[in-house]
């Protein structure tokens, strides 16, 4: 038992060293593209999303946490669709969008309205609607990715420089169903990576390259500028600016379940893997300790009453009382010859009795 306790004792201690270094560590840095209006890694748009209230003064802003076609069918009041001068913004990895979801973007635009669009993703109906097409250029691993803008009154001789291969997704054909201006190019092709699609009274921006409103984008060099010219093209009459987050951090009404909500949080996260270790120790050692089966050990037993009772017993069944008062005169002078050390041979002399008196 005493090596258990040992062994407990210093998982305890390894355990407490371990939760010390990991409060202590540095939170590492994660360079997954996320796009995540909360993720302050290099490639969240955190940044950007707390930019909003300096490129859009005195506008409302409200999250949107649902997919554009329940956002158009059941959030968005019918006021707003005709009021016009709404944005709806995306900047997310990936978005795809149904033949529905295209009609209602198109409808909504048509209306007044725009959309900001920032995707690498080339698989959604709203594409072929635009009659658009996106490719990837693939660059030397070597080459630094550079963008610049088609306006020269905007444009920098050098372009907005980022890291080898990042900014390579760009428009490589258009169809002539709505009007297209070309803003932004990819400094090293001069492919064109950003537009903007007139209809009807509304505009939707697209751009090929999401990486461009980053935290590691805008805070490289003077990168900022890039992104702030960018979104200057977007109209500063805007009434309300609907967020996107459902591309990017999906449904924000999904069933939180409580083992999703222990884990992202970092104390609940340490308490909940504490208390699943402790269980696992409590059945491991309560198992060792019930497989130990302890013997009774049983005092030693005086027997010498059980052999009295037995021989009496026997003795006086046969009705032998003489030969058993001849046995104990006979054990008594045993007892004298052995411990008073006298003669018992003959016992009938007075000399005998006043030395055992003595």
């Amino acid at each position: 038992m005493k090596g258990y306790k040992r062994l407990m004792i210093a998982f305890v201690v390894l355990f407490v060293l371990f939760v010390i270094t990991k409060l202590t560590a540095p939170e590492p840095t994660k360079w997954d593209e996320t796009l995540r209006d909360d993720d302050k890694n290099p490639y969240g748009t955190y940044i950007l999303h707390k930019s909003l209230t300096a490129l859009f003064p005195n506008v409302k802003s409200n999250n949107i946490g649902v997919p554009i076609y329940n956002f158009f069918d059941e959030k968005l009041d019918s006021a707003d669709k005709t009021a016009g001068n709404n944005l709806y913004f995306i900047v997310a990895p990936n978005v795809t969008f149904i033949k529905a979801e295209t009609r209602q973007i198109l409808d909504f635009v048509g209306k007044g309205n725009y959309v900001f669009l920032s995707t690498e993703s080339a698989n959604n109906k709203l594409w072929d609607s635009l009659g658009i097409h996106t490719a990837t250029q693939y660059f030397n691993m070597l080459d630094s990715s550079r963008v610049n803008f088609l306006d020269s009154s905007i444009r920098t001789p050098k372009g907005y420089g980022f890291y080898a291969g990042t900014i390579d997704n760009y428009f490589d054909s258009f169809l002539k169903k709505y009007t297209v201006e070309k803003l932004c190019f990819i400094d090293q092709t001069k492919d064109v990576n950003f537009i903007k699609v007139n209809i009807g009274k509304g505009s939707i921006f697209i751009h090929a390259s999401p990486i461009c409103f980053t935290n590691a984008f805008v805070l490289y060099k003077n990168n900022y500028n890039y992104t702030q010219e960018a979104l200057s093209y977007l109209p500063k009459e805007i009434n309300t600016v609907y967020w996107d987050e459902y591309y990017s951090k999906g449904r924000s009404d999904e069933a939180e379940t409580p083992f999703r909500y222990f884990l992202t949080h970092f104390w609940l996260r340490i308490g909940f893997y504490m208390a699943w270790i402790l269980l696992v120790l409590y059945v491991l050692f309560g198992r060792k300790r019930k497989q130990r089966i302890i013997p009774i050990i049983n005092p030693p037993r005086n027997t010498t009453e059980d052999f009295i009772n037995t021989i009496s017993s026997l003795y006086y069944n046969q009705k032998s009382g003489k030969e058993i008062f001849e046995k104990k005169v006979y054990h008594w002078l045993a007892f004298i010859r052995n411990y008073l050390q006298l003669d018992t041979e003959d016992v009938s002399k007075n000399e005998f009795w006043e030395r055992l008196a003595a």
